[in-house]
């Protein structure tokens, strides 16, 4: 998974993708699942669309969100 140095951040658009932030609807993910696909290494940073979220969800082998709650 890429992560992007603050000179490399999109503005405005999913970091992964690329679509802009108003084609798709937010999605909400626990703290601590986000910290693990976060695309920055800024805490708290980032942008991804739904998508790429479940992508990165998949990468990082994270089946059961529940457990993170």
């Amino acid at each position: 998974m890429k992560k992007f140095t603050d000179a490399e951040r999109p503005k405005g658009v999913c970091y992964d993708c690329g679509i802009p932030y108003s084609a798709f609807q937010d999605l909400i993910v626990a703290d601590q699942i986000w910290e693990i696909i976060n695309p920055t290494y800024h805490e708290g940073a980032g942008l991804l669309c739904p998508n790429c979220i479940g992508q990165r969800l998949i990468d990082a082998g994270i089946k059961n969100t529940c457990c993170y709650f």
